[in-house]
């Protein structure tokens, strides 16, 4: 069993990160680190006439994924856990195309309701765990950082649920706290990180109600808007028309949220993908 996270293991989170934690890139040579098992490299850059450049190649798994900047600190996920003593709190570990992110709870909820995966079946989520019938979903922190110079550090609260481990971050832009080597984050972020958990329940709960016609074609304006595509809303819609059978003609908001957030977990091949889906998943819980 992972014990919960307590204010003590968040404030030695954010005072880790407080103390200048990174590596800067200062030397012009090969840097080379482990994040979680992933080989991150980075080659310092030269022109065509074997001149030095202020710039470094980003490698992750031998795999090109951008430039940085002499001077860029890294910042090492599993690293960062260490140093805050959180080894033993880390339920999950997320690796996406350019960042790492691990999840550390702090409650857990239980929804009073079939989740629809169990009822209807799913095109999109894979190895669907039976977990009594009911839909469990974990609250806590996400910490996240990038390695390519696009994704800062960042600490949410968010959430997954247990059936499928979307990996569904659902969290207050208010209590998203990014960090780069000139950020101090204040300490009373903690208390509003708590007092926030009790409310996100409340917010799951109110998504148990019917997501209605003109629900839909707002979901569709949003999806044009992102720019996402034909295919993925085409197999949004392939599930949501499983679900409606399965619930007898009345697809819940719980229900879409959690197709957007699989979508993101399980079909999103980039970075700027799954936060574009995460956002319109967001937007159902923090309207």
């Amino acid at each position: 069993m992972v014990e919960i996270l307590t204010q003590e293991d968040l404030k030695a989170l954010v005072g880790t990160l407080n103390r200048d934690y990174g590596h800067p890139l200062k030397k012009f040579q090969i840097h080379e680190f482990e994040d979680f098992g992933r080989k991150i490299t980075y080659k310092p850059l030269k022109t065509i006439d074997d001149e030095r450049t202020p710039y470094f190649q980003v490698l992750i798994d031998g795999k090109q994924k951008g430039l940085v900047q002499k001077g860029y600190k890294v910042v090492l996920v599993e690293e960062l856990i260490r140093l805050a003593g959180l080894q033993d709190k880390v339920e999950m570990i997320e690796k996406l195309d350019r960042i790492t992110q691990v999840f550390c709870p702090l409650k857990e909820i239980t929804l009073d309701i079939i989740p629809y995966e169990l009822i209807a079946g799913s095109f999109i989520v894979p190895n669907i765990e039976k977990l009594n019938g009911k839909d469990v979903i974990k609250t806590g922190i996400w910490i996240r950082t990038g390695y390519a110079g696009d994704y800062s550090t960042r600490i949410s609260l968010g959430s997954y649920r247990l059936i499928c481990k979307n990996g569904a971050i659902a969290f207050d832009e208010a209590l998203s706290f990014r960090y780069t080597h000139r950020c101090f984050i204040p300490m009373k972020i903690i208390e509003k990180i708590y007092e926030m958990v009790e409310k996100i329940e409340e917010k799951f709960r109110k998504l148990l109600t019917p997501f209605k016609e003109d629900d839909f074609e707002k979901l569709e304006k949003i999806w044009e808007k992102f720019k996402l595509s034909e295919s993925d809303f085409e197999l949004l819609e392939r599930e949501l028309e499983r679900i409606d059978k399965a619930r007898n003609g009345e697809v819940l908001k719980w229900d879409v949220f959690n197709v957007i957030t699989a979508l993101a977990t399980h079909k999103a091949q980039t970075v700027g993908k799954y936060e574009k889906l995460q956002k319109i998943a967001n937007s159902l819980v923090f309207a």
